[in-house]
């Protein structure tokens, strides 16, 4: 951290330097009780700054422009843009002036002894080696560059920038602001750096898990095993490493956390702002425009970026003509970590997903899977309870963890006593069940310091980098290593694979608050007839069905603290299986009639998947084109959770728009060997079907769309 005196010399410099984009470090070093009111606060650390007195005594309209600061940041965007449109205007003496005096004023004093500074507290704060590290891979004069204009640069409100430059036709200042760019630090090094470590500095360099072992048996969450699911039970017959190699493994993981333990914020010019991310394979693309259109379809007004693979996934129609249109755009993994990284990594799976993740633009970022489609507006999820307490949300599956301990040993993550029940039936004493053997009659993820027994369906994450940037690495770290090491660990045979179960223990790990939403995940489908058993039917899944997280942690907490006054444990499950915790539910709702229950916010359409070209290619679950897929929930009536919206008529009637007119490339479909006009005549003779047996034809009317035309 910068100290106090310092921090105030660059209150001064931000007031001058900031707006002029001057130079770097312009201010010298006043004594301290030179510096008087009017007061700045910054937006992030919360601290109080003092202007010098002699700038707004002898330019009375800075003063009269300081009087009307407010607390608001300004971006560098915002500044760049604005001062870029102000500068034609005709005057300009009052900046040039201003200029001329900063020019006369201010040394390389500041210079000099800020970076002396910050060499005091690299060293200080880290090893040798350390810091001889950041000063090869990032130099001091970027640290210093970064610390200076995006800690403590945003101070200035629109208003303040729009006055002060109102009159400037300086042609000198036009080209110093055409140069801001040249200030950013270079983020793709940055990123480059980071994924080698996980790569090469900090890889295993053991053969792998021995042996896989016998599949911990699927339960749902609603059940109650007996035995539960012991340390014992994870652990004999399981997935095995050898000793030496769980030490490698352990040894390697202190390592990369230590690593990012050292790391500071990544600056603005890596993550700010808010927006939604999706990641997409070439085959998915179509799949991502559906998502895209679907968030338009529902108000959302969030800028969108698409992370691709490679450098031939992109297409140039699609990315710079059709998503364009919806307030997005295109960036590639090959391109930002360069040919000699990208090279090094998986090219294909779970890890690019958490690589896209980490190396998109935005700070406060909703993440959706490119099947998966909102049914509401997501952009208040930025201002929902759960994220600003947590700033990580994320949504259950329907499923238990079968993660090893020998996980949690590598990863430090020490089991205590017994905090939840989990494994315990809701109508049984929790004094009788910590009394119980931990070892074998004790279900394993209810020990305190352990994650949760609920598994994470990671279709949907809500997450600042900022605040969650060393999880999110630690993440990365996982899936990098995934298919060789961590995910046989992470699940032992438990349904699933992938990222979904390394957000969680990396948040843990790093000690970072998250919410894991209290309302459980519903499937969605259609109820057939079996194929060679007349008369027996069975319930054909295509969906998962997430609800809001502000209304569930709501939900969450009435719940405690009804159960509470009933003189019962507030761990109860409200979802768990038997009579006694259905009349439980049903005498809490009666009590507590105004409680809104969360409304389904996500529909992760997964087998078969509303995309045109992957139907056509796809060896799983594909359309008939001829039934439905998406009717009720858990074979149940539709109407009361999903509404009177024909869903499955909006998403197809989007998928036939990109199709036959977003993604009209013909070469893209060729690269398939998929003719686009047969399947574009499938999808609209599909859509007749649909309407066939709507109630909600209108669902097939998109209203943003008709707005391109």
């Amino acid at each position: 951290m910068l100290s106090k005196k310092h921090k105030v010399l660059l209150a001064t410099a931000v007031a001058l330097s900031m707006i002029l984009i001057y130079a770097f470090f312009m201010t010298d070093v006043p004594i301290l009780q030179e510096y008087i009111s009017p007061i700045w606060k910054t937006d992030s650390s919360g601290e109080y700054y003092v202007l010098k007195a002699q700038w707004a005594i002898q330019n009375p309209a800075l003063k009269s422009l300081l009087q009307l600061a407010e607390n608001e940041p300004v971006s560098q965007s915002e500044v760049k843009e604005f001062i870029s449109q102000r500068l034609r205007r005709p005057g300009g003496d009052f900046v040039k002036n201003i200029e001329e005096e900063v020019r006369e004023k201010y040394t390389e004093e500041f210079t000099k002894s800020l970076a002396r500074e910050l060499e005091q507290n690299l060293r200080k704060n880290i090893t040798e080696s350390r810091y001889q590290e950041q000063l090869s891979s990032h130099k001091l004069e970027e640290e210093m560059k970064l610390r200076y204009l995006k800690e403590n640069g945003a101070l200035l409100k629109n208003e303040i920038i729009k006055t002060f430059l109102a009159e400037t036709s300086d042609e000198e200042l036009k080209l110093k602001i055409g140069q801001l760019d040249s200030l950013s630090i270079d983020s793709g090094g940055y990123f480059k750096n980071i994924i080698t470590k996980i790569i090469d500095d900090f890889k295993p360099s053991g053969k792998g898990v021995l042996s896989k072992g016998k599949s911990v048996p699927l339960n749902g969450l609603r059940e109650v095993t007996d035995p539960p699911k012991s340390r014992k039970d994870l652990t004999r017959r399981r997935t095995r490493v050898k000793p030496e190699d769980v030490d490698d493994l352990r040894k390697k993981h202190d390592g990369f956390v230590a690593f990012l333990r050292a790391l500071s914020t990544p600056s603005m010019d890596i993550y700010s702002g808010n927006g939604i991310l999706l990641a997409a394979g070439k085959k998915h693309m179509i799949g991502a425009l559906n998502a895209v259109i679907q968030l338009r379809e529902m108000g959302s007004e969030l800028p969108v970026e698409l992370v691709l693979d490679l450098k031939a996934d992109y297409n140039k129609r699609f990315c710079e003509k059709v998503l364009p249109q919806f307030n997005g755009k295109c960036l590639v993994i090959e391109e930002i970590l360069g040919l000699e990284v990208y090279g090094k990594i998986v090219p294909e799976g779970f890890p690019m997903k958490a690589i896209a993740l980490v190396l998109s633009s935005f700070d406060n970022t909703i993440y959706i899977d490119s099947d998966t489609f909102v049914i509401k507006n997501v952009d208040s999820l930025l201002t929902s309870q759960p994220f600003l307490q947590t700033k990580f949300v994320l949504w259950p599956d329907n499923w238990h963890k079968g993660t090893s301990p020998i996980f949690y040993d590598i990863a430090r993550l020490v089991p205590g006593e017994p905090v939840r029940r989990d494994g315990l039936s809701n109508e049984e004493s929790f004094a009788l069940y910590i009394s119980k053997d931990k070892n074998t009659e004790i279900l394993f993820h209810d020990l305190d310091g352990l994650p949760p027994f609920t598994s994470v369906e990671s279709g949907q994450l809500v997450f600042s980098k900022r605040e969650h940037f060393r999880s999110l690495f630690l993440a990365l770290y996982y899936n990098l290593h995934g298919e060789k090491y961590y995910y046989p660990l992470l699940y032992q045979g438990v349904f699933g694979s992938g990222d979904r179960e390394t957000f969680v223990p990396a948040l843990h790990v790093m000690k970072e608050p998250y919410y894991l939403t209290d309302w459980e995940m519903k499937f969605s489908g259609v109820t057939r007839e079996k194929a060679n058993e007349p008369g027996e039917f069975y319930f054909d899944e295509s969906t998962m069905v997430q609800s809001e997280p502000g209304a569930a942690m709501k939900f969450r907490q009435t719940w405690k603290e009804w159960l509470l006054k009933q003189g019962l444990d507030s761990r109860l499950n409200p979802f768990q299986n038997g009579e006694y915790t259905q009349n439980l539910m049903k005498k809490f709702f009666e009590e507590n009639e105004n409680l809104r229950q969360p409304e389904p916010l996500f529909m992760h359409v997964h087998s078969p998947k509303i995309n045109a070209l992957y139907n056509e290619i796809s060896t799983k679950s594909r359309y008939d084109y001829l039934t439905r897929s998406i009717k009720e929930i858990d074979g149940g009536d539709k109407q009361d959770r999903l509404g009177s919206k024909d869903w499955e008529l909006q998403f197809q009637a989007i998928n036939t728009w990109s199709a036959c007119e977003g993604m009209n490339d013909n070469a893209y479909w060729d690269s398939f060997h998929v003719n686009r006009k047969e399947v574009c005549k499938k999808l609209k003779e599909y859509l007749e079907i649909l309407k066939q047996d709507s109630s909600d034809v209108e669902a097939a009317n998109l209203k943003f769309l008709r707005k391109l035309d």
